[in-house]
């Protein structure tokens, strides 16, 4: 049963975004995050491949400064595969408000292909 709720989980986890929560790294502590999603249509012969590298890094106790870079893979049945880097990113987020049972952050990315 412990299984199949792990599994469940992981199967609805999407990419990890700067949004996802308010939570920062802190002060001078970086943090690195890689994931990978899967996506295929309902006949099994288009598959896409995302993984993606987040590298955070605490610029105050509450602001990171974050750098994401995606590798792409797409097949299609009968077609080339599609490979390569996709779009970097580099983000700046900030947590302005941080009580008891609330915490509030803003983020902002600009992205460059």
């Amino acid at each position: 049963m412990k299984k199949l709720i792990a599994l469940t989980l992981f199967s609805t986890m999407g990419l990890a975004h700067a949004y996802d929560d308010a939570g920062t790294a802190g002060a001078g502590k970086a943090e690195l995050e890689i994931a990978t999603e899967r996506v295929s249509n309902d006949h099994g012969n288009d598959i896409g491949w995302e993984t993606a590298a987040t590298l955070t890094y605490g610029l105050a106790e509450s602001v990171d400064l974050s750098f994401s870079a995606p590798y792409l893979l797409n097949r299609v049945e009968g077609e080339e595969t599609q490979q390569g880097l996709g779009d970097v990113a580099l983000g700046l987020k900030w947590r302005f408000l941080e009580a008891v049972a609330l915490h509030l952050a803003v983020a902002a990315e600009i992205a460059a292909p």
